[in-house]
């Protein structure tokens, strides 16, 4: 069982990986043909540097987007979490029923005093 999972962890790893290395060369590239287009003199290149830069500034939004949107979906907390130093729905559940369970022990032997 421990295997399995040290196994799918390792699989989602580099997946991670993989798709990290594609966004990075993405990136990359398009700023590599921004630059080859600024330079170029040639008809349409103007219209060829504008859609390229349009693309250096939308593929990383695109991305963003991605990673949050998959964060969202899973509850799981990414680099784009919108705010990551607050705590899950599941850890303020957890926070609260211990509150409540150590408020319940701390009036139980105050209702047993009174009983007797």
């Amino acid at each position: 069982m421990e295997t399995e999972n040290k196994t799918e962890n390792k699989k989602v790893k580099r997946h991670k990986q993989i798709a990290a290395i594609i966004g990075i060369v993405l990136l990359a590239g398009l700023y590599l043909v921004t630059l080859i287009l600024a330079l170029c003199r040639f008809e349409g290149a103007s219209s060829l540097f504008m859609g390229a830069l349009a693309c250096t500034v939308v593929v990383p939004i695109l991305i963003w987007i991605y990673i949050w949107l998959y964060g969202l979906l899973t509850r799981k907390k990414t680099i784009a979490t919108l705010f990551p130093d607050t705590p899950d729905d599941e850890e303020v559940l957890e926070a609260r029923i211990a509150k409540m369970q150590a408020e319940e022990s701390a009036d139980s032997p105050d209702k047993n005093k009174s009983k007797n």
